[in-house]
């Protein structure tokens, strides 16, 4: 009983001793808790990746006066062909020329500061890119139009008239020439009975005379015997009268105008009156071609030709970040999205040309080209996410919106044919992309 006892009593004294002794060892710490990762920092880096975007033009149906035509080419003694308006709806209308849809490279640079706390960080970022998006487009159509055309002279036609001249008497001066005249003359007393017809060839001597020589007298120096033959029959008249008539060589001149029938005795030259009855004159028709330039309409061929390309080289950023780190994904993760304000550069190239042509006439071909940039202040929202790959290289996936609002685009001509500019109204870019970035963060406290 006693050694029973002695058995328990042990046991209890060892109970007691051993969470003494144990209370008494040295224990081993926990091993501490890693805090999670600061986002806190400055940090630059590169991005690369794809945009893609469009852009909206509001279109006018036409584009009046687009090539014009002045007055010297009018003027110039050659037809001319006038450029009617340029249709643009109906050139590529049908070809979608008001919407642009571009994409390429983009690519650049940031840099940035962030503040993180708790699990909350929010910060500043400012990024460059250069991107390679652009669009080009082209279009023809040709149609049958009227156009006008000038033509160098106007006709001018006097239409066909009578005058009638009054009779009028005037003075005239005759000039005899007695080596060679008509004569007439009248042989009296023939003794041939009156109503004898004489046969044609039956010849006469007749004395022209001067009025000196005495009435049948012989020839001398103012007379001159000459044999009259008749060329048909002959009637004798009463009292054996006989009317000969023959041409000698020679002429008779009235004021300088040789006359034929003219009857002549006396050789010089005299005064007299001429009667002039009065006489119609009819004038005809006649076109005459004024040297004056005329507008003509005809129908033309008219061949229009677009060709366009916008292009967006420059993109600037300056955005407010607000993320929120340890997440589900993990410490080294941080989520956030983005805003604010963004300037783009937008360059557009713009070609017009018409030709206008007439079958069998010939043609006219203008053209228009310029190029034209401009800056266009918009927005941009966006998200993205960074992964710490080491405390202090980050690496991340960013996307971004950019809208960048309407304004309008004009177009000054440099082809340096009439120095025109071309307007369009409202035009709008969007502007989307996704980039792999790659930073290094210097922390900061």
């Amino acid at each position: 009983m006693r050694r029973a006892n002695g058995a328990i009593l042990g046991i209890l004294l060892a109970s007691v001793a051993v969470p003494a002794f144990a209370a008494d060892m040295p224990v081993k710490a926990p091993a501490p808790v890693a805090p999670p990762p600061d986002w806190s920092g400055v940090y630059s880096g590169v991005a690369a990746g794809g945009a893609w975007g469009h852009q909206n033009f509001n279109l006018p149906s036409s584009i009046n006066n687009l090539f014009g035509t002045d007055t010297t080419r009018i003027l110039n003694g050659s037809p001319v062909l006038i450029q009617p308006d340029f249709d643009l709806a109906g050139a590529c209308g049908f070809n979608g020329c008001n919407r642009f849809n571009t994409s390429g490279f983009i690519g650049g640079g940031f840099a940035g500061v962030q503040k993180q706390w708790g699990n909350w960080v929010v910060g500043l970022e400012g990024s460059w890119d250069w991107t390679s998006m652009k669009k080009s487009i082209s279009a023809t159509r040709s149609d049958l139009e009227d156009v006008t055309r000038f033509v160098p002279t106007t006709p001018f036609t006097i239409p066909a008239q009578t005058v009638t001249v009054p009779g009028q008497t005037a003075p005239v001066t005759v000039t005899t020439n007695p080596t060679g005249v008509q004569v007439l003359s009248v042989v009296l007393n023939t003794g041939i009975a009156p109503g004898t017809v004489i046969p044609a060839g039956t010849a006469f001597p007749v004395i022209l005379s001067n009025g000196s020589a005495p009435a049948g007298g012989a020839p001398n120096a103012t007379t001159q015997i000459v044999t009259l033959r008749t060329d048909h029959n002959i009637t004798v008249g009463a009292g054996g009268s006989v009317t000969l008539q023959q041409t000698l060589t020679g002429n008779v001149t009235v004021n300088g105008v040789t006359l034929a029938s003219i009857i002549a005795t006396n050789p010089g030259t005299g005064q007299g009156t001429a009667t002039i009855a009065a006489t119609p004159i009819t004038i005809p028709a006649q076109t005459v071609n004024l040297p004056i330039p005329r507008e003509t309409t005809v129908t033309a061929t008219v061949t229009r030709s677009v060709a366009a390309e916008t292009k967006v080289d420059q993109i600037v950023d300056l955005r407010g970040k607000w993320g929120y780190a340890n997440t589900f994904l993990g410490p080294n993760w941080l989520i956030y999205f983005t805003g604010g304000a963004a300037i783009a550069h937008v360059e557009r190239t713009l070609a017009l040309t018409q030709t206008v042509s007439v079958a069998g006439d010939g043609s006219r071909t203008n053209t228009f080209t310029s190029t034209t940039g401009d800056t266009r202040l918009g927005w941009v929202v966006g998200g993205g996410f960074d992964w710490k790959m080491t405390p202090n290289v980050i690496l991340g996936v960013l996307y971004r919106h950019h809208d960048f609002p309407k304004g309008t685009v004009s177009f000054a001509d440099n082809s340096g044919d009439n120095g025109r500019a071309v307007s369009f109204g409202a035009n709008r870019a969007h502007v989307d992309s996704v980039q792999g970035r790659l930073s290094w963060l210097f922390p900061i406290q």
